[in-house]
């Protein structure tokens, strides 16, 4: 996570609460009833959706852009693993009697349902690391915040690096999808693109935020790698 939500140096983040502060509007042990939106303990893999964004509409950050990136790149899985599963013989008529070529449609419907939960699970991960910024900005020792908020965004930098090559499988199946599979999904490929761009443009971000001149030979290679992917998504949907 990071952009405007995360302080300066020595600063608490806007809103954020200090050590031990329960956040604006969140429930008091024992009164939550179930399904009740708990700021900083929803699960985006666990929470409903109406939870979870709820969650991320308050300015505390976690969950935050980071592990949006996560959740719209486990829409994009979602859509992909629908649409292949609409691309099979028994639902598209047109589907070719090749073994070779159901292999590989079955082999991108599995990948992308095992990716769908991988990236809430990322989402989760993120969004934990995020709420560790403000505890490290509170701290009064300066050489003890400032290593604080060093491993802080080391974790998230790592976080961000993992969501962005987690997406790196998708394109190949995209591309697969709209030239073989059910042309009455290719809206579908479409929006599971414009989902993917959403969570690789958010690696991106924060990995360059959070990684500023510290970034290292891989994640520097990794950045490279999610911009190139981007790029041919862009070239795609042109």
């Amino acid at each position: 996570m990071s952009g405007p939500g995360k302080a300066g140096p020595g600063e608490d983040r806007p809103g954020a609460p200090g050590p031990g502060e329960a956040r604006p509007g969140a429930t008091v042990p024992g009164e939550a009833r179930p399904g009740d939106a708990r700021p900083g303990e929803v699960s985006a893999g666990r929470s409903r959706l109406s939870d979870w964004t709820e969650a991320l509409a308050e300015a505390h950050g976690d969950p935050g852009g980071g592990a949006a990136s996560a959740v719209m790149l486990s829409m994009a899985a979602a859509l992909t693993a629908m649409t292949a599963g609409y691309s099979a013989a028994g639902r598209f008529g047109d589907a070719p009697d090749d073994p070779e070529w159901e292999r590989r449609r079955a082999a991108i419907e599995h990948d992308a349902r095992r990716l769908r939960a991988t990236a809430l699970e990322l989402a989760d991960t993120d969004a934990a690391v995020s709420g560790a910024f403000a505890p490290a900005y509170a701290l009064d020792d300066r050489q003890e915040r400032r290593e604080a908020v060093a491993e802080v965004s080391a974790a998230a930098t790592r976080t961000s690096q993992l969501i962005g090559e987690a997406a790196l499988t998708l394109p190949d199946h995209l591309d697969w999808l709209a030239r073989h599979g059910n042309p009455a999904l290719h809206a579908d490929v479409a929006v599971a693109r414009a989902a993917l761009r959403g969570a690789l443009s958010g690696a991106c971000t924060n990995l360059t935020a959070d990684g500023g001149d510290e970034l290292t030979g891989d994640e520097r290679a990794s950045l490279a790698r999610f911009e190139e992917a981007i790029a041919r998504l862009d070239a795609s949907a042109g």
